[in-house]
């Protein structure tokens, strides 16, 4: 900082006084004594301007500087030799030492030297009352910009702090705060760098006095968790239209129930898959009749019901042809288009086979078709289940009982794995599985476009190990579909996956049904309920069971916006509190972490 006028002395007025700044600079850093500061002249216009102790109070760096701009000296020592307390001499360039003769211009290192007496905090060196002073004013490292160690109460984010004063050594961050893992945090719970809320683990049994299941779930954008199934009963503030129905219910993450819309016809009709996107809510299944108003189109169809955020139906028909049809999953593009997958036995599209083929629709959210794709060989082949990744390519599971899309056989039943572009048309196809059968459950990608495909095999799988009579198997293929990893896990009685959903981690989750000791779990019952977390590799991370003396089992798994789990199946059982009557539905949130 230099004074007003020139660079070379420190600012005077036209009489060749010190201005009041300039007294209390020099006298702060010894280049005026304190006799001359207190002179006549110059103590009258220094006390006659009471915002100047308050500005050197709060600005301590300008008077500590005040001789120095960019490296250059600005000021000389002061010889009033005739002690008058006039103008006085500059005899050079100020040689840092307060009194004396000039010796020449100082080196500007960049830190703040100083006056006499003062500590320097950031010249490397330890001084008077700095703690520390490693020559920088890194926050970050053992040292803060202002020289002191670092501390849990500085109101500075520094030492191995995650936020300012949490995390690291110190206590735990709130909700919101930045996190690296669960400790730092109050609650025990960082997902992707951020402290979320405690999650609150909770389970309950789900629907009427009749039997009831869940087949699938998913999350709206709200974080509610939204299921679907089939009922045999009434729900509070519905109608059953005759048989099983299909129904899909809302459920807030605290557990509590929002809202539930059966549908359906006179027969049987169960809905198989669920899919959300922005305020568009979609199911898919199967119908024996009439459905929801329509006629049938042949002995059995695929249906598609669509809701808006306020549950008002959008669109609700058959789908299929005079044969038999089904649709077993639904996806939405990132242009709210719905992609649905199942098999027929008819011509639904001109590219059908001679026997059972699987089925790949694209539609609007009213139903209206933009393409359709039968996909197969010369045997029977099935749709299962479908993905979408961040292109919108379209990602399709199943099984054949011979050569797919020109593949080779390898069993009995065979898994398969196709992907489309958005227009529908076929990027590349395989086949899967060992000697006897697989049968995949369900698909997901990750934002690498990779393909996590899972579900239950009587082989050894890819090459991998048989362990029982069925086992459940996960296995990940890449974008261009080589296949990159295959575990093959369970127990030495049947296992099956049915499930899979993968975390803003990384992290993969697996549901099914095991009827063993799983995981070093004990068996409840004649078939309980899994799940299970694995890494990118592939290795198993923790695993839990869940059972009654019934059958159990684990149908769909949703990951909430702060990393929740909730878990969705079916139990013959009291699972999750008093049974309903027949087979209840069950809705879990699992805390993970």
């Amino acid at each position: 900082m230099v004074f007003h006028g020139s660079r070379n002395h420190v600012e005077r007025d036209k009489l060749g006084r010190y201005t009041p700044f300039a007294v209390e600079c020099l006298t702060r850093t010894g280049r005026l004594s304190p006799a001359d500061a207190l002179s006549d002249f110059h103590y009258r216009r220094f006390v006659s301007t009471p915002n100047l102790s308050m500005l050197c109070a709060f600005v301590p760096f300008v008077l500590s500087g005040c001789f120095q701009d960019a490296g250059d000296a600005v000021g000389g020592t002061t010889d009033d030799s005739d002690g008058d307390g006039g103008a006085s001499a500059d005899t050079g360039t100020d040689a840092g030492a307060g009194t004396g003769s000039d010796a020449g211009t100082h080196a500007d290192t960049g830190v703040d030297t100083g006056g006499e007496g003062d500590a320097v905090c950031g010249n490397g060196v330890v001084e008077m009352d700095e703690e520390c002073d490693d020559g920088n004013k890194d926050d970050s490292d053992s040292c803060t910009s202002l020289c002191a160690v670092p501390s849990c109460e500085d109101a500075v984010q520094n030492g191995d702090e995650t936020d300012v004063d949490c995390g690291g050594s110190c206590e735990g961050c709130e909700p919101a705060g930045i996190c690296d893992d669960d400790s730092d945090c109050v609650s025990a719970n960082c997902y992707v760098g951020e402290c979320m809320e405690a999650c609150v683990p909770w389970a309950q049994q789900f629907g009427t006095s009749s039997g009831d299941a869940i087949y699938d779930a998913a999350i709206d954008p709200l974080g509610n968790i939204v299921v679907a199934g089939e009922s045999a009963g009434t729900f509070p503030g519905a109608s059953n239209s005759g048989g099983d129905d299909a129904f899909v219910a809302r459920i807030g993450a605290d557990g509590t129930l929002d809202f539930v819309r059966q549908t359906g016809g006179p027969s049987e009709d169960l809905a198989l898959g669920i899919a959300v996107r922005g305020e568009l809510l979609v199911i898919t299944g199967r119908t024996e009749g009439a459905y929801d108003g329509n006629a049938a189109l042949g002995s059995t169809d695929g249906f598609l019901t669509a809701y808006d955020d306020n549950t008002t139906k959008l669109a609700s028909q058959p789908v299929g042809t005079a044969a038999y049809d089904t649709l077993s999953q639904v996806g939405l593009d990132a242009n709210e288009k719905l992609l649905l997958v199942g098999n027929t036995n008819g011509d639904f599209a001109p590219t059908g086979h001679p026997d059972s083929d699987l089925l790949i629709v694209k539609t609007h959210s009213d139903g209206a078709q933009i393409w359709a794709h039968q996909l197969g060989g010369p045997a029977v082949d099935y749709g299962r289940s479908v993905a979408i990744d961040g292109d919108n390519n379209v990602i399709v599971v199943g099984d054949s009982d011979g050569a797919f899309e020109g593949n080779a056989a390898l069993g009995d039943f065979d898994v398969t794995l196709a992907k489309l572009d958005p227009d529908g048309m076929l990027d590349w196809s395989l086949q899967l599985g060992g000697a006897a059968l697989d049968r995949p459950g369900d698909v997901a990608t990750d934002e690498a476009g990779d393909i996590y495909v899972v579900g239950h095999t009587a082989s050894d799988f890819e090459g991998a190990p048989a362990l029982g009579e069925l086992d459940a198997f996960i296995t990940k293929v890449s974008a261009a579909g080589e296949v990159l990893w295959t575990t093959q896990f369970g127990t030495g009685a049947d296992d099956i996956a049915q499930a899979i959903v993968l975390d803003a981690e990384g992290t993969v989750y697996v549901a099914g049904g095991t009827a063993g000791d799983f995981g070093g779990a004990l068996a409840q019952g004649e078939n309980d309920m899994f799940i299970a977390a694995f890494d990118s590799a592939g290795a198993m991370m923790w695993s839990e069971q869940l059972g009654t003396s019934g059958e159990d089992v684990g149908r769909g798994l949703a990951i909430g916006p702060e990393g929740q789990l909730y878990l969705a199946g079916y139990s013959a059982g009291p699972l999750g509190g008093s049974s309903l009557g027949g087979y209840d539905g069950y809705i879990a949130r699992v805390c993970t972490r």
